[in-house]
């Protein structure tokens, strides 16, 4: 199917999670147009160096994971239901990087959005526990004008499933309540 993209135009194609190096290899050089690939820690498509991929013909790393908490997450007079990200992955020999956006649905409805960075080491294509910082760039409704940050550590399971564990605070303006958690 991509192929026949390319032929109609396509400036660019994604293949869905190929299982080998060998697959990536291939995709390159029979679309002869950049590649998009993502990569999930636990996922699929194996952990590739960003180099690697970059010669085999790959212009773009992309990751999105989804969440839900597994104890709802206190906002003010409200709890975080559930959410997903968005992240742009480095990968080397020896560690991932990512910078990305999560988003978060609380039970009444409003969101908020929150900026990451984070690092994993790599050992034989497998991540280790990664460590980042994150901060609120905004909200919706009664999150509005959410002030806040802190870290988290993530770990990744065997079956693809990672769980994080998230430490911060945060600030509500003034009409919905000042809190800190």
């Amino acid at each position: 199917r991509a192929a026949l993209y390319v032929e109609a135009g396509a400036d660019m194609t994604f293949v869905e999670a190929p299982r080998t190096e060998e697959q990536l290899r291939e995709i390159p050089k029979r679309l002869p147009v950049p590649q998009v690939i993502n990569i999930v820690a636990g996922g699929l498509t194996p952990m590739i160096e960003l180099e690697a991929l970059k010669k085999m013909g790959f212009a773009m790393v992309l990751e999105k994971e989804t969440c839900t908490w597994t104890e709802a997450l206190p906002m003010g007079t409200d709890k975080a239901k559930d959410g997903y990200s968005v992240a742009s992955v480095d990968v080397t020999a020896t560690r991932l990087s990512g910078t990305g956006t999560h988003v978060s649905t609380t039970e009444g409805g409003d969101k908020m959005f929150v900026a990451y960075r984070y690092t994993a080491p790599l050992k034989d294509g497998k991540p280790g526990d990664a460590h980042g910082t994150w901060s609120y760039t905004g909200g919706t409704g009664k999150l509005k004008r959410i002030k806040g940050g802190g870290t988290f550590k993530t770990t990744f399971a065997d079956d693809g499933t990672t769980t994080t564990e998230v430490e911060g605070e945060y600030t509500l303006p003034q009409s919905a309540g000042t809190e800190k958690k």
